[in-house]
């Protein structure tokens, strides 16, 4: 975009220097930011998102979650990617190559920032309906936003989703039906 230089004059009585004149360079810049559509972080999260997912599937991959946070002197964009299968280092470098081209082509994130893709680990988070459904018969642990039964915390089987639920099989509370909205947080137990 091609600058504008201007000048602009302002009379003003300056009784400690005795200046009668001052002038401001470029006074435009204080209205542009007027004209200009700044991308708050949901905006961005939701438009990185967008781009991932649409790479990962043509790639054959999904694209199991996504954290943009801050980190140290500059942000982070993790993506976890997954397939039937699993995936391998050339799946991740695949998908950083191309992600990381399309967020410098449309400058998503302005300031530095580090590009991390991988898989979703072992421990994986449980975010969507379509996870607890797909590991259906697995080991959970979930915290909850509110007490349900007078807990918050909770480990156990995933026996499915109903009704917009999470039915855990726990060893000291029975089933539980935890819904989705109350997840704090929910992963994958490591069983060796």
């Amino acid at each position: 975009m091609p600058t504008l230089i201007t000048f602009l004059f302002i009379w003003y009585p300056d009784r400690r220097t005795g200046r009668k004149w001052a002038y401001i360079r470029s006074p435009l810049f204080l209205f542009w930011g007027l004209f200009q559509k700044e991308r708050g972080p949901v905006d961005r999260t939701a438009r990185i998102r967008e781009i991932a997912e649409k790479i990962a599937t043509s790639e054959g991959m999904e694209l199991v979650d996504l954290d943009f946070r801050r980190e140290g002197s500059g942000r982070v964009v993790r993506l976890f990617i997954d397939k039937p299968g699993g995936v391998n280092l050339t799946d991740c470098q695949e998908i950083s190559g191309q992600v990381g081209a399309q967020l410098e082509v449309e400058d998503l994130v302005p300031e530095s920032y580090t590009l991390e893709v991988s898989s979703p680990g072992l421990d994986r988070r449980l975010t969507r309906e379509t996870d607890f459904v797909q590991f259906s018969g697995r080991k959970a642990r979930v915290t909850t936003h509110q007490p349900i039964q007078g807990r918050r915390k909770f480990l156990g089987n995933i026996e499915g989703f109903v009704d917009g639920k999470i039915v855990l099989s726990t060893e000291d509370s029975g089933t539980v039906e935890i819904p989705l909205e109350d997840v704090a947080r929910a992963r994958l137990e490591v069983e060796l």
